[in-house]
């Protein structure tokens, strides 16, 4: 139920919403947490977030900290501040903080940000975000000054050089899901059939939406008119921040 919780919290609606429009109470929703979801709901649950009911099923490592792989003892995640770049509000960049669990993080100072992979559901065709091992730790004073609700937040990566040399490929990108109004110029993820792309967006007079690359040389501008949106290709996210090395 974890994985659940995190999933509709990361698309921005409640578990009121989310209860309601399943047909369950909220109560139901608070007793799966201790529970589990009842075998009779979890076609309905896995339906409802265009998930299959394997994936419903799967192991939940949405708020793993260490990685499968890791070494027994490793069990600990450094903090260090500046998180990921970010300017530290008080503590010199030297100073870290260790904790055992996620739980152990204190909420006013940092949130977790899953990082996602995109996926399609092979019943509906709706858009998965599924998330990945481990997260990501931001500040979330740094969140609250640039607007974005963690939530509404996900890491992705940059799969391909078509935004070099703003961005790189291999880049870490935060995004806010929550934003999908198309600014002119304004750096997006968006679904293209059935990849991630990164590309800044521009609306044509006509409603038809312009794709461009930084890599012009290789990727040139793309057109896509009114009736293939939200079809084809569906906005996912504005990028805000990157992460890479020099």
């Amino acid at each position: 139920m974890l994985k659940v919780e995190t999933e509709i919290r990361a698309r921005g609606e409640s578990l009121t919403a989310f209860a309601a429009r399943i047909g369950v109470r909220s109560q139901d929703l608070n007793n799966w947490k201790k529970r589990g979801i009842p075998r009779s709901r979890q076609k309905l649950v896995a339906d409802a977030l265009g998930w299959t009911l394997d994936h419903l099923l799967a192991d939940d490592n949405t708020h793993s900290i260490t990685p499968p792989s890791a070494p027994k003892g490793l069990n600990q995640l450094a903090i260090a501040e500046p998180i990921i770049g970010y300017p530290a509000s008080s503590a010199p960049p030297s100073a870290t903080a260790r904790v055992q669990h996620p739980v152990d993080l204190p909420t006013d100072r940092y949130a977790l940000i899953p990082r996602r992979r995109i996926g399609l559901s092979q019943g509906s065709g709706a858009l998965v975000l599924e998330a990945e091992t481990p997260p990501l730790v931001f500040d979330t004073e740094w969140l609250r000054r640039s607007g974005l609700r963690a939530e509404h937040a996900a890491v992705l990566y940059m799969r391909d050089d078509s935004m070099e040399p703003s961005i790189r490929q291999g880049d870490v990108l935060l995004v806010n899901l929550g934003e999908h109004k198309i600014q002119d110029g304004g750096i997006f993820a968006i679904r293209y059939g059935h990849q991630l792309r990164v590309r800044r967006l521009y609306r044509r007079y006509d409603g038809g939406l312009i794709l461009r690359s930084e890599n012009r040389g290789r990727y040139p501008d793309e057109t896509i008119p009114p009736a293939d949106q939200d079809v084809h290709v569906q906005v996912i996210g504005r990028a805000l921040w990157r992460g890479g090395t020099i």
